[in-house]
């Protein structure tokens, strides 16, 4: 087995396929083996150590590759381009000339890999060495702006079957590609040699001489011959080369219609689960009006994920493929949390919270979001900076960092503890039916807390007040949970609970945050804080 895996940091891959004018917008996909070779031969001219490597071992390298065509793995991607106009340099009724140009490209992810393995390949040990030499010096695959970096591999890459693309193979759903492979080295020599026999030019002639320069004795040397020499000449395709079908996903303008799926595949235990931000900015928001502030926190990260990505994962809107709430009774979906770090009543800092983890494409939403902001008509939205100042309430955000709720030892809604305060009131989320609301309160914190496996012990109102469970600790005092704001924006909600309670709970063990339970809870609303 042998794989080399490449990434595109840029997040763009260009490539023209063969026999394709750069103005068609199509793009080399899945890219050519006969490129693939044509890059490591280029990489081994311009940057190998050849006192280590020479020729020969570069030749047996190729070969060895070119025996079998290989297998892909495809990243998402996207299609897209841009338009140039180019100076032609020359005057036409009396303005510059200039000509249209197409740049198409596939937007891919930066950290997604693009894997081409030869599974019956078996390299030698100084082979493999030289093929992870030339990896490690690729600067760029395809046209120059494709900056990329590569690395070679000997182990089993491709397990799923729904990964692979095979060279030849027909699958529904998919586009068969035409893709140019180079020829083995022993059909190359045999083909070279019936080619030869069929020229009519005399000898010496220069067209015999530029024929018979686009077909080298070696394999290594062939592949070597430039474009140019081998389109003056006439060919319709290298003579080096062969066109294999891959069968390939579509590839459109646009990301796949629908909602992202949950990924099957078990949990990264290396994706963190926490982005804390900074917010600042006067006014800072109240913490009484926790529930606002996160739902325009949730409404400015689908829109900056929505623009940067085009598709917004499903734990990000909390709806399914079918735009219906997702009914997760482990609450896997985000938490989008206001924070009151300094216990001073405002809002200092928001909590975004995933269980199974912040993928790059959440990560990078996240740090786009430079800003909230609420209108004078409390119309809220993501702002874009170009916006005007209409006397809206804007706060600034700044990403403090991303981990598992453990490193955040500072943060009171984060850290561990066995026991836990309210700092918004908790919403009962179902209808009292035959018990007191007080008790049918506790019962239903204690039974939410087992749903999502805390170990539990007591849920009871906050039993340090005069009034019980009707007020919470601010500034060293007691607000009162009517004042808060304990509603949703949505419209059509079910709200079992209009008032709201104080609570605290009590764990076996230690725990770590965040807890945010009852109605609302994914906005700030039934939020709880450690207590030492």
């Amino acid at each position: 087995m042998f794989a080399l895996i490449f990434r595109f940091p840029t997040g763009r891959y260009h490539a023209t396929p063969w026999g394709r004018h750069v103005n068609e917008g199509d793009v080399a996909w899945p890219p050519e083996p006969y490129r693939i070779l044509r890059t490591l031969i280029a990489t081994w001219y311009r940057k190998a150590d050849r006192t280590a490597y020479d020729k020969a071992a570069l030749a047996r390298l190729v070969e060895a590759l070119a025996e079998t065509d290989p297998i892909f793995h495809l990243p998402k991607a996207i299609h897209a381009h841009t338009r140039h106009y180019m100076p032609q340099g020359k005057l036409v009724g009396g303005r510059e000339d200039t000509k249209l140009v197409l740049d198409a490209f596939y937007r891919v992810d930066p950290g997604a890999e693009l894997i081409a393995a030869w599974p019956q390949v078996e390299l030698a040990p100084d082979l493999l060495a030289l093929a992870g030499h030339l990896a490690e010096r690729i600067g760029y695959f395809g046209r120059a702006e494709s900056l990329a970096t590569v690395r070679a591999s000997d182990q089993e890459i491709l397990s799923e079957p729904a990964d692979k693309i095979l060279p030849g193979e027909t699958v529904p759903g998919r586009t068969m590609i035409d893709v140019l492979a180079p020829l083995s080295a022993s059909a190359y020599a045999t083909i070279r040699t019936d080619l030869l026999g069929l020229n009519s030019d005399r000898a010496g002639s220069t067209r015999r001489r530029a024929f018979e320069a686009t077909m080298p004795p070696s394999l290594l040397e062939a592949l070597e011959a430039e474009t140019s020499q081998i389109q003056a000449v006439g060919w319709s395709r290298p003579p080096a080369g062969r066109v294999v079908q891959y069968a390939r996903p579509e590839v459109g303008p646009r990301p796949a219609r629908g909602r992202w799926r949950r990924r099957s595949i078990e949990r990264d235990d290396k994706l963190p689960t926490v982005a804390r931000l900074l917010l600042a900015g006067r006014p800072r928001p109240r913490i009484e009006d926790a529930v606002k502030i996160g739902e325009i926190f949730r409404q400015a990260l689908i829109y900056r994920i929505s623009r940067s990505e085009g598709l917004v994962p499903s734990v990000i809107t909390g709806r399914g493929e079918d735009g219906k709430p997702l009914r997760d009774p482990g609450h896997g979906h985000a938490f989008f949390l206001p924070e009151d770090d300094d216990g001073d009543g405002f809002i200092d800092h928001l909590v975004l919270f995933v269980r199974d983890g912040l993928e790059r494409s959440i990560r990078r939403g996240v740090e786009d979001l430079r800003r909230l902001w609420i209108s004078d008509r409390r119309s809220s939205r993501a702002a874009d900076d170009s916006l005007e100042d209409d006397g809206r309430q804007e706060w600034r955000l700044a990403v403090e960092g991303y981990g598992n709720p453990e490193i955040f030892r500072d943060s009171n809604v984060l850290r561990s503890s066995a026991t836990w305060l309210s700092v918004t009131p908790y919403l009962r989320p179902w209808h009292v039916k035959l018990s007191p609301p007080e008790v049918e309160t506790e019962r239903m914190a204690g039974e939410e807390c087992r749903r999502r496996g805390l170990p539990i012990i007591k849920a009871e109102f906050d039993p340090d007040q005069e009034s019980l469970g009707r007020s919470v600790a601010i500034r060293g005092g007691r607000r009162n949970v009517l004042h808060f704001h304990r509603f949703r924006s949505r419209r059509g909600l079910v709200q079992p609970d209009r008032s709201g309670a104080a609570l605290r709970l009590t764990f076996a063990k230690p725990i770590p945050g965040p807890i945010a339970l009852g109605f609302g809870c994914h906005y700030g609303l039934g939020l709880f804080r450690a207590v030492d």
